[in-house]
């Protein structure tokens, strides 16, 4: 089974990420017998620490003039995160033990492309304006691509079913349903309509196959 690293510093809180970059200092940069040459350097990743905490402080002090600051630092050092943690799974003798020892966590569901990938969520929904939605996904492991189903009106009925990637509909259904398969997280429509409920499904897959489909997740296309 092949070992994978989880980016859940993604997803922390303030104080939880504020841990998880001390234990990265205090992983990756504190045995450099097992991580000799990191992608950063601990002089270069420091800084990127340093300036995050001092930048965090001030918007959380000073209000939302210190925010544009704020966020460039949040970027700087989540850009760092990922570096360093393709760097440890790089590592040829990459263990269970040695990503716990760098800091980050392991996924203890770490699958190859010989399982079908679970079910996904949605990260994030917004409405970039005029009759568009953009919808982005939350990671899934081992998941290769990514797709949105849209449903206009209304949501997919309740005898519906989605086996293997194939969604089977009754007959005189009379929603518009709308299919989006980028392959990417990022999936965008246009062409909607404005003031009117959607409900949009997910699912992702790789070479083994298709996961299931999400819950229905309602959102209203709107300028606002």
């Amino acid at each position: 089974m092949k070992l994978s690293i989880l980016q859940d510093f993604h997803e922390y809180n303030k104080h939880n990420f504020d841990n998880f970059l001390t234990g990265i200092q205090n992983g990756i940069y504190s045995h450099t017998t097992e991580f000799t040459t990191p992608s950063l350097t601990k002089i270069i990743f420091d800084g990127l620490v340093s300036n995050y905490r001092t930048r965090n402080y001030a918007f959380e002090t000073g209000g939302r003039g210190f925010k544009p600051d704020y966020e460039i630092a949040f970027t700087a050092i989540m850009g760092g995160l990922d570096n360093l943690r393709l760097y440890v799974l790089g590592l040829p003798n990459l263990s269970v033990n040695l990503i716990q020892l760098s800091g980050f966590h392991e996924n203890k569901q770490s699958i190859s492309s010989s399982v079908v990938p679970g079910q996904p969520i949605f990260k994030s929904v917004t409405r970039p304006g005029g009759a568009v939605l953009t919808f982005e996904f939350k990671p899934v492991d081992g998941a290769e691509y990514y797709g949105v189903i849209l449903v206009e009106g209304g949501a997919l009925p309740a005898n519906y079913t989605f086996i293997n990637g194939i969604l089977d509909l009754p007959t005189c259904i009379s929603e518009r349903i709308l299919h989006n398969f980028n392959s990417s997280k990022i999936s965008t429509f246009s062409g909607l309509k404005l003031g009117i409920l959607y409900h949009a499904y997910c699912y992702c897959g790789n070479s083994a196959g298709v996961s299931i489909l999400s819950e229905g997740t309602p959102v209203t296309c709107s300028n606002k």
